[in-house]
């Protein structure tokens, strides 16, 4: 959590990986941050292939947001860092992150 809280007003990126990976299931989650703007992704092994959910925001628009180099929809992004703090210790508890917020 002391890491996790740093980015909130700083640039990084931070992941939480399970110790014992599932052969199929979630394997970890992840912030990028930078100005503010949260990436959140959580890896999830599949039968076929490894898929990466993420936040879906129903207000952001379909522009494009630069965090940390790389270009990202807008609707990825969130700016509350209380729902960041919230997927990750639900990730911590549960080891997955509620379909209501990465999908």
């Amino acid at each position: 959590m002391l890491h996790l809280n740093k980015l909130e007003v700083i640039s990084g990126t931070v992941r939480v990986q399970l110790m014992d990976e599932p052969d199929l299931g979630q394997l970890s989650v992840g912030l990028i941050s930078e100005n503010k703007n949260y990436l959140v992704t959580l890896l999830e092994a599949t039968e076929d292939d490894t898929d990466v959910r993420t936040f879906n925001s129903m207000t952001a628009t379909s522009q494009m947001i630069d965090v940390l180099g790389d270009s990202w929809d807008a609707r990825s992004i969130t700016n509350d860092f209380g729902l960041v703090v919230m997927m990750f210790r639900e990730f911590f508890e549960t080891g997955d992150v509620s379909r209501q917020w990465l999908n």
